[in-house]
């Protein structure tokens, strides 16, 4: 499944990033930290947007939960479409509350909690952190971030994993055995890929960020554009690597 990456990161631009946020700085109108369960199951794929630190953790149950201040709560947005689950910020009609006056304390305070046997495409737009600690296992893995949000990904396993970042955000991920592995870097990101018994990756830079590779690989092809680099001082190549005018593919 060898995805054009730079195809694939015009597809994140999907509904939630339009979203506005509105932040409140009164405390009294935030009111309270409460927590509140969401009854959805049966989900493969997430989409967030607007601004959270969420925690992902492998489980054979499903599970949606979040923590944040009680006037938070009713900006949130939280719904199922097919096996998507959607997290953001309601739309605000009133034009005037389109300016992000953002409160550190605010954002800082939501947190999300979800459980689930797998997640096969997370979809991040705007301020979002997104951590797993776990071991995720699918057959394909797509991740894709477009603004300054953080992801790490302890374990993935999967035949074919695809990685993108459009904005100045970094990501984090260790990956086992995969086939094919796409990694795409369009802005002033970063990335930190490690490698373990890994067949072929592409790696591509545009802009001026970044790409560090570590581990073990078969073969790679490499392409920046701009100022950007690609480190592969830690990577170690069973097979050959192949620059952007060499890579006729």
């Amino acid at each position: 499944m060898k995805i054009k990456l730079f195809a694939m990161a015009a597809v994140a631009v999907f509904t939630l990033s339009a979203c506005s946020l509105r932040f409140s700085t009164n405390k009294e109108e935030n009111g309270k930290i409460i927590e509140k369960t969401f009854g959805i199951k049966d989900f493969n794929s997430l989409e967030l947007g607007g601004y959270a630190k969420v925690c992902y953790t492998v489980s054979d149950t499903f599970s949606v939960r979040v923590s944040t201040a009680e006037g938070d709560m009713k900006k949130l947005k939280v719904e199922k479409s097919d096996s998507t689950l959607l997290i953001g910020n309601v739309p605000d009609v009133d034009i005037s509350s389109r300016i992000w006056r953002l409160n550190n304390k605010t954002c800082n305070e939501r947190k999300v909690y979800i459980t689930a046997p797998y997640l096969k495409n997370i979809n991040v737009a705007g301020a979002v952190d997104i951590i797993c600690n776990d071991t995720i296992v699918t057959e394909d893995f797509c991740v894709s971030i477009s603004g300054a949000g953080k992801a790490h990904f302890a374990c993935v396993k999967a035949h074919d994993v695809i990685l993108a970042i459009s904005g100045a955000a970094s990501m984090t991920a260790d990956i086992q055995e995969a086939a094919w592995t796409e990694l795409g870097m369009a802005g002033a990101g970063t990335m930190d890929i490690g490698f373990h018994d890994c067949v072929e990756s592409r790696a591509q830079v545009a802009g001026v960020g970044s790409i560090k590779l570590r581990g073990v690989l078969g073969t790679l092809r490499q392409e920046v554009a701009g100022i950007g680099k690609i480190n592969t001082d830690e990577l170690t190549l069973t097979g050959k690597k192949y620059s952007s005018k060499d890579d006729k593919e």
